[in-house]
């Protein structure tokens, strides 16, 4: 018998081999017609001038895989003015790589010595810092949102959010094309009306320039400064109580990932887990197919019966139902309930689409965030044929399968371009429905058709067996 200490260990180990990771790489042009530098990262792209502006901020879409503005300069990126309202310019400008390629620095350098530095993390969470050291002055904070309405002080008593101040942080928020948030975090106080930060000797900000999603938000902003934040962004309208029931199932996968390490083991154990919650309602849907399945030759009777008369038949085929007890309405509901929960778990698993690009190395899968044929083909044909399979063993008859079938086959060409990371999500449902369906069949002694059954190939030859006669000598 194998030791069960050995055994895990075996198994961290095989997990830990097929997880390699390695930062996604970054790409730095430079224009010198418009004297400008832009990096380009995974999951944004930023343009800034030799004088320290950003004349654009790009994020990407996951669902497109294009990147999309989000902010273009209007004299307000982080601009740095003296005591006379007049922009200080630096004198020179370079840029510095970490050996690990988890960040790059722009720093500006100023007559006086001073500094000016913003430095973009290579990770998932849309955050950059800036830094100014050896200056004093004004800095002039950017805003999203629509043009003359300064999101997040909208409303003056923030109280009601739990806020004692909020004079340290600032919010904008505009939700097209998609939900978008910039967070900005001040280690001194930011004037409210102006969105500007006075200073003196030295100034650092944190920044968050993304998609409105709260994981990764929270990775930058913790404690006092989150439940700022937090409430500066329902403040906006960033957050309802609809997000909130979502957030449930969001902050599970995220439990599950920080567990594993790997998104996609996350995302097997989630579906697992959802199933087997969900079992007994799988369980009660199937029941309602079989026993509809059971009464199908006496319907049949019923509408050979009556077919001229809908009202006769309706009435007949309510009688058989309430003699047999069983309710036709059932299957329907139980199939309505799981509906919006598939969608909800679908939108989950999406949710993590940039997440997904920073993600180790799953089995054959480098990039959980690709989507397209190439990464995809796999999980195609295998819900494919999971799909296949059990419209075989569910449905009632030929032509229902057939219909389940041609269903099945449009679904995930439908969806080829999602990211991986989705379709193991997709591809594993489909397994387990199948698993779901056999078990049902099992415990009803109910079966499907078969091959032959569904391409109309008739009953299965017998063999008959021939004896060859020995002659008597």
């Amino acid at each position: 018998m194998l030791d069960l200490k050995k055994t895990v260990t075996l198994i961290l180990f095989i997990m830990l081999c097929l997880s390699v990771f390695a930062l996604p790489e970054y790409r730095i042009t430079q224009d010198p017609t418009s004297q400008s530098v832009t990096l380009e990262m995974r999951l944004y792209k930023v343009t800034v001038d030799n004088y320290g502006r950003i004349q654009d901020y790009s994020i990407i879409n996951t669902q497109t895989k294009s990147m999309v503005s989000v902010y273009k300069y209007t004299n307000d990126s982080y601009d740095l003015l003296d005591s006379d309202g007049k922009e200080i310019l630096p004198v020179s400008f370079e840029v510095k790589e970490s050996e690990d390629k988890s960040k790059v620095e722009f720093v500006y350098g100023f007559e006086n010595g001073g500094t000016k530095g913003y430095i973009f993390h290579n990770n998932p969470n849309f955050e950059f810092d800036l830094s100014v050291k050896g200056l004093s002055g004004t800095v002039v904070l950017p805003n999203i949102s629509l043009p003359g309405k300064v999101s997040s002080f909208s409303v003056e008593n923030l109280s009601s959010y739990g806020i004692s101040s909020a004079t340290n942080s600032y919010v904008s928020y505009k939700a097209k094309p998609f939900k978008i948030s910039l967070i900005v975090s001040s280690d001194v106080p930011i004037d409210r009306k102006s969105l500007t930060v006075s200073f003196t000797g030295k100034l650092d900000l944190k920044n968050f320039m993304g998609p409105m999603k709260l994981t990764l938000i929270r990775e930058l902003y913790q404690g006092e400064e989150y439940k700022t934040v937090n409430g500066l962004l329902k403040d906006v309208k960033a957050i309802s109580w609809t997000t909130v029931i979502f957030y449930w199932f969001v902050e599970f996968l995220w439990w599950l990932n920080n567990v594993t390490g790997n998104f996609g083991w996350a995302i097997i154990i989630f579906t697992l887990i959802i199933n087997i919650i969900f079992l007994p309602l799988y369980m009660k849907q199937k029941k309602s197919m079989i026993r509809m399945k059971e009464l199908q030759p006496e319907l049949d009777k019923i509408k050979k019966k009556y077919p001229n008369n809908p009202q006769k038949m309706q009435e007949a085929q309510m009688a058989l139902y309430k003699e047999k007890g069983f309710n036709p309405a059932s299957g329907c509901l139980f199939a309505l309930i799981q509906l919006p929960i598939f969608i909800v778990l679908w939108q989950v698993i999406q949710y993590f689409g940039e997440s997904f690009a920073y993600n180790p190395r799953f089995l054959i899968w480098q990039d959980l965030s690709a989507g397209g044929w190439a990464e995809n083909w796999l999980f195609i044909i295998i819900s494919l044929i999971a799909y296949i399979v059990n419209a075989m063993l569910s449905s009632q008859d030929v032509k229902a399968a057939w219909q389940t079938i041609l269903m099945s086959l449009l679904f995930p060409f439908m969806l080829i371009g999602l990211p991986s990371g989705v379709f193991i999500y997709y591809t594993l449902n489909a397994i387990l429905q199948v698993g779901i369906t056999l078990l049902v069949n099992f415990l009803y002694k109910s079966k499907g058709i078969g091959f032959r059954d569904l391409f109309g190939l008739g009953p299965k030859p017998v063999r008959r067996l021939t004896i060859k006669s020995q002659g008597v000598k």
